[in-house]
């Protein structure tokens, strides 16, 4: 019991499983027990993930899944056509800018996108590759600077 206390002590992979298990049994009595409102109890929990799922919930995750799938597709060519394109020297401000573009909120841009996409998929795809966009040009274009001449 003493080596649990001490540190920088290492626990046999039998010993961790025990102190792992009995830490989760713990934490999930007191969860149960906790006299919180506003924190469901895990029996709460798995009848509405049961309601969840007969109501779908399997069919709009894979839906959500195809639809990220399909983002980082487009944001990829996206971001290393930009990048390619970045060796250049007429386009290296633009990528730039591009990379800015990571410390703008989504939130401005969201009527930007409305307006310009016709329905519900078609935004939430732009948003998504404007949102991952940004952040992939940022280190791809770091990746390729660091590419030495030779």
């Amino acid at each position: 019991m003493k080596i649990l206390f001490t540190p920088n002590q290492t626990l046999t992979p039998t010993t961790m499983r025990i102190l792992v298990a009995t830490q989760a049994a713990i934490l999930l009595i007191a969860w149960m027990l906790a006299p919180i409102p506003l924190l469901p109890k895990p029996h709460e929990i798995g009848s509405a993930w049961v309601r969840l799922v007969h109501q779908g919930l399997l069919y709009e995750l894979v839906v959500s899944f195809k639809t990220t799938c399909e983002a980082i597709a487009i944001t990829a060519v996206i971001s290393l056509g930009l990048v390619y394109l970045a060796v250049m020297p007429v386009m290296r401000p633009f990528v730039i800018l591009v990379s800015k573009f990571r410390f703008n909120g989504l939130v401005g841009l969201t009527l930007f996108f409305t307006l310009l996409t016709d329905g519900g998929h078609e935004l939430k795809l732009a948003l998504l590759v404007f949102g991952m966009t940004v952040w992939f040009v940022t280190n791809m274009a770091a990746s390729i600077s660091g590419i030495t001449d030779e």
